[in-house]
């Protein structure tokens, strides 16, 4: 059983890169279709934005980010295999989804020598699918890790 969950979630990371790099050949390949489009009053704005940053567009070495993007990737994977095996099946989920992002841009990085970034929140914040994944990812996982019942400290009066 721990298996075939463990397949599922490498299939879900495979699948939310695919639907990432997906995404962004579909908005890349024409942007014209969808320049100047507009939602909800300028609340998102397509845009076509090469962000040779990290996040938030903070200036680092191109080679340091991959690095450590390629670390965190591993670092994710052994603790997503981690919670499969020790039945904590949902969490192990929003490391997939988070971890599915994560290779998203790294394959931009590593072929582009930047992240395509596509969606354009209130004029400043320029997202891709990846950025919503990793931050579904990491939300969700924050939110059941919190939830873990943890057994009661004994007080002095308890011992």
């Amino acid at each position: 059983m721990n298996a075939r969950r463990l397949a599922l979630s490498l299939v879900i990371t495979a699948l939310v890169a695919t639907v990432d790099q997906f995404t962004k050949q579909i908005f890349f390949a024409k942007p014209d279709l969808m320049s100047g489009f507009t939602f909800a009053k300028s609340f998102v704005q397509f845009t076509d934005y090469h962000n040779y940053g990290i996040t938030f567009s903070l200036a680092f070495p191109q080679i340091a980010t991959i690095t450590l993007t390629i670390i965190f990737c591993v670092v994710i994977l052994f603790w997503m295999m981690r919670l499969v095996r020790r039945g904590e099946w949902m969490s192990a989920l929003a490391l997939a989804i988070l971890l599915g992002g994560a290779i998203g841009n790294v394959i931009d990085r590593i072929t582009l020598g930047y992240v395509r970034d596509w969606l354009l929140f209130f004029g400043r914040s320029a997202v891709n699918s990846a950025d919503g994944a990793i931050a579904l990812g990491g939300i969700w996982f924050f939110i059941r890790q919190s939830r873990k019942k943890t057994p009661p400290v004994p007080g002095p009066n308890q011992v």
